[in-house]
């Protein structure tokens, strides 16, 4: 599975896309946000998918492309998309 990771103004990160896989190797300067973004990639990985219904993806859901669909996490999508997931796990 590869999966294509846009984060912006989150935490340390300033902005970065990423494409990961099982083989993903992330390689930068101490204190940069890599950590964080690992921690990302492994909370969004084959589990999500499993908890999450196709109302929560919707809220994160910004163009759909020929099979394909892109989901853009920002700090009030984010809001409402944790709001969904406690939610579900209540």
């Amino acid at each position: 599975m590869h999966l294509w990771i846009g984060v912006e103004n989150f935490a340390k990160i300033e902005s970065a896309r990423v494409c990961v896989n099982k083989y993903t190797l992330f390689v930068g300067p101490n204190n940069s946000g890599k950590t964080f973004l690992m921690q990302l990639v492994q909370g969004l990985g084959d589990k999500i998918v499993r908890l999450l219904e196709e109302d929560a993806m919707d809220i994160l859901l910004e163009q759909k492309i020929e099979g394909y669909s892109k989901y853009l996490l920002y700090q009030g999508s984010v809001a409402q998309f944790m709001d969904y997931i406690n939610a579900k796990l209540h």
